[in-house]
């Protein structure tokens, strides 16, 4: 018994990156549930507003991302579970979730071509009152939260687990946001943001926007591939920002500045209302347009930190695990042509032996 349900879309849909026509097909009990997707993403878990809803309370509201991007399809997961799988899944392949059985159908020939052998990510800044952090990018989905199992974590700065994550294309960049409650699917309408030139998007206490957008006057940064040789895991940036309430430890604060940190002009109230009118926007989802001049204030003397290390790791694993999966298949396939070959010399032995039994000329003999 098969029942099929189909996402469809009365309205026009936002412009996303390119991405294959796909499905995901659902199974459990002898039941198929097929979902038929408008949009290149999917949250998969026990909440009503992911757009793959599982009927298992005791799963979590959302247990995976996945994400179709070029000619691929990604699973990524957003929350602790148990023997999970991420990065590039094959038509048919499952992911086995609380009793249920989840694969994707796709057709890599309807999605965009590889035009290079390296494929180039934007770089992506990050910046509190406080802080700025600059960070390349090495794939095209990058989960970002608190704590584990996100591939981006900063922390202190009022995340989830699982925030959101960052589609990267060429030299565009999306937000989707993760949790279902706040931003719940709609048929026909997407959540994922695009981050342009000239804009940020709000992920809790931090701002995001990408590294070309000269016109957000986050503080001065370095970049975060120059602290990877020293002891630390992360990067901690310190940036002080001259604001009324830290003119009094000034000097505290410079004291602890390198020679590349300098000073951001000190901000006016007029913009810091302004800035908080864009940040309540900014809250939803959504990416706000930045005018020149402002500067987003989130709490003061807010820290945060990025896992750098941990991106390294995960990057590392994900590598392993392609090779292990091309590795696997070349095994197979050498496997499947000894037995083959095996299979062929065994009955052409038994042939040879059935016609030696049957010659006129070997009975006469007998």
């Amino acid at each position: 018994m098969t029942r099929r349900k189909k996402r469809t879309s009365t309205t026009t849909t936002a412009i996303l990156w390119d991405a294959p026509r796909w499905s995901i097909v659902v199974q459990k009990d002898g039941l198929e549930s097929r979902f038929e997707l408008t949009q290149p993403y999917a949250r998969v878990g026990s909440h009503p507003g992911c757009e793959v809803t599982l009927e298992n309370t005791r799963l979590p509201d959302v247990a995976y991302l996945l994400c179709a991007y070029g000619r691929h399809v990604e699973a990524w997961p957003v929350a602790p579970i148990s023997f999970p799988e991420w990065g590039k899944l094959r038509p048919g392949e499952p992911l086995h979730l609380g009793g249920y059985s989840v694969s994707v159908d796709f057709d890599p020939e309807s999605g965009m071509r590889k035009t290079s052998a390296e494929r180039v990510f934007p770089q992506l800044q990050m910046a509190t009152q406080r802080k700025r952090v600059t960070l390349n990018l090495h794939r095209p989905v990058t989960v970002i939260g608190a704590d584990h199992p996100s591939v981006l974590r900063l922390r202190d700065v009022g995340m989830q687990v699982c925030h959101g994550a960052l589609i990267a294309d060429s030299q565009s960049l999306w937000y989707l946001p993760l949790c279902p409650v706040t931003h719940p699917s709609a048929s026909g309408e997407t959540i994922a943001q695009p981050i342009a030139s000239g804009q940020y998007a709000s992920l809790g206490d931090v701002y995001i926007g990408l590294d070309d957008d000269v016109t957000v006057p986050f503080p001065a940064t370095r970049s975060a591939s120059s602290e990877r040789d020293s002891d630390e895991d992360s990067v901690d940036l310190v940036e002080p920002v001259k604001t009324p309430e830290m003119l009094a430890t000034k000097a505290d604060l410079a004291s602890k500045t390198t020679s590349s940190d300098h000073l951001v002009d000190g901000v006016s109230t007029d913009t810091v209302v302004t800035s908080h009118r864009h940040r309540r926007q900014a809250d939803s989802g959504t990416a706000v347009p930045m005018k020149s001049g402002t500067s987003p204030s989130p709490r003061p003397g807010m820290d945060f930190e990025a896992d750098v290390f941990v991106t390294d790791v995960t990057r590392r694993m994900v590598q392993i695990k392609r090779k292990q999966t091309t590795k696997y298949w070349l095994i197979m396939g050498a496997a499947f042509c000894l037995s083959a070959a095996i299979a062929v010399v065994v009955i052409l032995k038994i042939w040879s032996t059935i016609q030696a039994t049957l010659d006129p000329g070997v009975l006469i003999g007998r």
